[in-house]
């Protein structure tokens, strides 16, 4: 890990909000010992797999564990009856 911890949360918080595939304000970003943590919920697997990619890309040489959970969206809940 060759830039300091705090540099490196803060590198990949910023690439994770302006990165096109993702824009996560909310995926927790931890360094935890010589790996980066990432924690938070999406709604599709597929934007797991590229807030991933971009930790993968801004991190280098250094392990990513992605604990970023998927809780899903079913899309439109159609209408809703009221009685």
């Amino acid at each position: 890990m060759s830039e300091p911890k705090q540099y490196l949360v803060a590198h990949l918080q910023q690439a994770l909000a302006a990165d096109e595939r993702v824009h996560a304000l909310d995926v927790r970003v931890k360094v935890v010992g010589e790996k980066v943590l990432l924690t938070g919920a999406v709604e599709t697997p597929e934007r797991r797999d590229a807030i991933l990619d971009v930790a993968r890309e801004c991190c280098g040489d250094v392990e990513v564990m992605n604990e970023v959970s998927v809780i899903g969206y079913g899309g439109d809940p159609g209408e809703e009856h009221l009685p």
